[in-house]
Order: structure tokens, then sequence, then C-alpha cells
């Protein structure tokens, strides 16, 4: 919807396990250790260890999920911002989870945690 700043800080993503997926029609909520939650109503992402694309995920396709459950008990390694609104999420068994801001008008993913919340 307004992008993500590459000047936003989300240092405390780093060191945060998955625990818990959680969905709904249009939704899908990534609650992570520290009390943090990514919540996505947009397309995303997942790439193996390989570098291949082993999901795309959007709103109401539910038999992907199965595939995005691979990383409960992984840990984020790094994000990064690359400045077009999308967040890339490495995990410590080498997958990236990329969040893209694709709803245009509308909420794409919020983060909540480390003393923040933030809205694209």
């Amino acid at each position: 919807m307004f992008g993500l700043s590459k000047e936003t800080k989300l240092d405390f993503l780093v060191g945060c396990e998955l625990q818990q997926i959680a969905f709904s029609r249009f939704q899908l909520i990534l609650r992570l250790s520290r009390g943090i939650e990514v919540s996505i109503e947009s397309r995303l992402e997942l790439k193996s260890a390989d570098n291949r694309v082993a999901l795309v995920w959007e709103p109401e396709a539910f038999s992907d999920l199965p595939g995005i459950a691979t990383l409960i008990g992984a840990s984020i390694t790094t994000n990064e911002i690359p400045g077009d609104g999308r967040l890339v999420l490495c995990f410590d068994n080498e997958a990236v989870l990329t969040i893209h801001d694709s709803n245009t008008g509308h909420e794409s993913y919020q983060i909540t945690g480390g003393g923040q919340t933030v809205v694209v």
C-alpha cells in the first residue's frame, strides 16, 4: 500500500524463531518468539536453501500452506528491505521468505513487536 522505507529498523526480528502459523481466508499470521507477529494479507514467496521457489502464496490459496510450515522452528538470521515495499526474511535453515506489498489501496502486511507497529 505505502511501501516499506529502507530506513525502517527491523533489527528486533533477528534471532526470532517462528513458533506458530495461523491463517484465515485472506490472512496469514506468523507468530514469532519475543511476542512478535507478522500479519500478511498479500503475496508471499518462499525460496528453499537451493534458491528454488518452493511456493508462492496469495490469500485464499490454502493448498500452499503446508510448504510454509517448513519454517516452524527456524529463526530469522537477517532481514532486508529492498526499497520496493518488499520485506525479505532469511532463516537459519537457509529458506528465504519474501513478503510483497501487493495490495494496492489496502494493507499488505503488518509487523508488531519490538515496541513498534509497522503497517505496509
